[in-house]
């Protein structure tokens, strides 16, 4: 078999005695009226609201969308007590803690706080079944700003991006095969047709992309470790260069790696994001969190590298994204 070259590399009581009754009264005036200034000047320590950032590890894309949320909580005018921890510290946690990463999300669900937590970095199906398999927190206020993008942004990315493309391949494993309903419910909302197909292993992963292969006109890469890690990526990019199927995938990393197109929130997205939708819910004045939800940010990446070698006319990164924009009415 000839070789194939590849377009890219693989958070008192007082008393007194009848003769000084004026006097005691007089003393009780005063005691309110200070404390009532003290009040409306917003003097006492407990008024400024604790927000705890529980880094799944130091640096990286943890440490970016962490820097983005305080910089972007710093913008609003109500005062807040700002810490930033690393489960590897074992730390305690107080006040909102928002939970950079899966690591820092079992570390503090672990703790069986009454504190609100909110998740980010976390992938949709991956928050909903650690949240479900951890008893203890009925009362707690849980929710997340999901990583992934809505399945309606990534199909209408398609359409954009390959007008000509009118049918979708997915691969989903039991880890994410519950998303096949909202999968089709996307691809009829946006125009497309939808294949899914399901695969148990490594095997059923390439047997399911060959069949797919024959019928469809991209691929649509979800976040599922089954489908997605080292052991499957290069071969499943040979194979889908070789039918000449682009690749539609979450991240930066696998758009370098050889996939067509990319539409992902950066971590400095995702911060900003998330500390702007935490100020608006006032949880310092009797707000509660609201319900989890996918990203308003986003970002798309283009191997035109790729583009190039599928015979393919692709817009660049930006002005696909301001086509979204458009479309959505951001």
């Amino acid at each position: 078999m000839p070789a194939v070259r590849l377009p890219f590399d693989l958070s008192a009581a007082c008393a007194a005695q009848r003769g000084m009754t004026c006097l005691a009264g007089l003393f009780q005036a005063v005691i309110r009226f200070s404390l009532l200034w003290l009040t409306l000047a917003g003097l006492p320590a407990h008024a400024a609201q604790q927000v705890t950032l529980l880094l799944s590890e130091q640096g990286g894309i943890y440490q970016e969308a962490a820097q983005a949320f305080e910089l972007e909580l710093a913008r609003d005018s109500e005062k807040r007590n700002v810490r930033t921890l690393t489960v590897d510290a074992s730390p305690r946690t107080n006040g909102v803690v928002v939970a950079f990463g899966v690591r820092a999300l079992q570390y503090a669900l672990s703790t069986q706080s009454d504190d609100p937590l909110l998740a980010v970095l976390v992938p949709a199906t991956t928050f909903e079944k650690m949240v479900s398999q951890t008893p203890g927190n009925s009362r707690r206020q849980i929710s997340a700003l999901y990583l992934d993008q809505p399945f309606s942004r990534q199909l209408r990315l398609i359409r954009t991006a390959m007008p000509q493309a009118r049918r979708i391949g997915i691969l989903v494993s039991p880890e994410t095969e519950e998303q096949s309903t909202d999968l089709h419910r996307a691809g009829k909302l946006v125009g497309l047709d939808v294949d899914v197909r399901t695969a148990r292993n490594q095997e059923q992963v390439f047997s399911s992309l060959d069949a797919l292969a024959r019928n469809v006109d991209a691929l649509l890469l979800l976040p599922d470790s089954t489908v997605v890690n080292r052991d499957i990526l290069r071969i499943l990019f040979v194979k889908t260069y070789r039918e000449r199927l682009p690749i539609v995938a979450y991240s930066s990393g696998l758009v370098q790696a050889g996939s067509l197109l990319g539409l992902h929130a950066t971590p400095t997205q995702i911060g900003a994001e998330a500390a702007e939708w935490l100020r608006g819910m006032s949880l310092d004045k009797g707000g509660r969190l609201a319900a989890s939800r996918y990203p308003k940010s986003f970002t798309v990446d283009v191997n035109q590298s790729v583009a190039r070698s599928l015979e393919l006319t692709i817009s660049s990164g930006p002005l696909l994204a301001m086509e979204l924009d458009r479309e959505s009415g951001r």
